[in-house]
Order: C-alpha cells, then structure tokens, then sequence
C-alpha cells in the first residue's frame, strides 16, 4: 500500500491505497467527483508514497444583473435665445439593460466571469438642450435724472432757501 493524502472540501484525508491509481485512492475514500471538479494529478496518475491529490470543486453559475444605460445630450439650435445661452428642454432619464454573465466558481470563490449577453429593458431618454443662436441686441444708454431740486430743504420739506424771511 501507499500512503496518499487528498486534500478536499477544506479538509484532508489520507489513505493507504492498494489501487494503482488516484482514481482508486478516490473511490476508497468515497470521494466523490462532480463532471467540473479538477482533480490534481489527474486520477488516471499512477500512485506513489506520500502523494498529494487536491481535489477543486467547480460550479458553473449564469446569474444576470441590471445595469443603467446612460443618456445621450442633444443640443439643438435656438433663435429665441440670446447667444452662449443653454437650456435644458428634456431632462435626460438613464435606461436599463439587463446583462448576463456566466461565472466560474473553483472552492466557492469566484475564478472567472464572462458576459455572454446584454438585452435593453427600458430604453434612455436623451436631454436636449436648447443653445441660443440670436445675436445680443444693443441696449440704448440710460441715463438717470437727478429730482428737480427744491432747493435747500429740512428735514420737515420747508423751504430753507430764503431764511431771511423767518428773521422778521
């Protein structure tokens, strides 16, 4: 017999097998395999003292998951507003895709992830915004007359500017 250790499900087990190979190893210490585990060295690997076998356990997953679809910008020319002047018009909304991966998992943890398909499920609304095209018109000067004066007055509104007056 040889001495063979198996490492496998987080764990190890050893064995003195009598079989020729690791397959035998395998099937007396009522391993069993799934169609995607790996077996290292492979179990038709003729056994030798002290040998090592690690058994991975793979599970193949397709899991699907939903992911945005950003929105486009439109700008679209317009005459009714002033020139280097934006308006949003459309608020932009993101879409949906749905998007789905085939995953590989070797001792439950993840090896490898492959997208194998993307189908939009709400399409994105694109902003527009309207951007001004009209020429700035020229604004006439302004100017600011000062009140008619009424000459030197308290703060009552009497009439201070012939203060010889109120001498008498």
């Amino acid at each position: 017999p040889k001495n063979v250790t198996v490492n496998v499900d987080g764990g190890s087990k050893t064995v003195a097998s009598t079989g020729p190979t690791v397959a035998d190893a395998l099937q007396q210490l009522e391993v069993t395999l799934g169609a995607q585990d790996r077996v290292n060295p492979a179990p038709e690997t003729p056994l030798t003292e002290g040998l090592a076998v690690t058994i991975n356990r793979v599970e193949k997953k397709s899991v699907s998951e939903t992911q945005a679809v950003a929105f486009g910008v439109t700008n679209q020319d317009d005459a009714t507003l002033a020139k280097g002047t934006r308006k949003t018009t459309t608020k932009g909304v993101a879409g949906e895709q749905s998007v789905t991966f085939d995953e590989v998992w070797v001792d439950g943890k993840l090896e490898s992830r492959t997208q194998t398909g993307a189908q939009v499920t709400k399409n994105p609304v694109n902003q527009v915004v309207a951007v001004g095209t009209k020429a700035p018109t020229p604004t006439p000067a302004t100017t600011v007359a000062a009140p008619p004066s009424a000459g030197t007055t308290s703060g009552g509104g009497i009439n201070l500017a012939n203060a010889a007056m109120w001498d008498k």
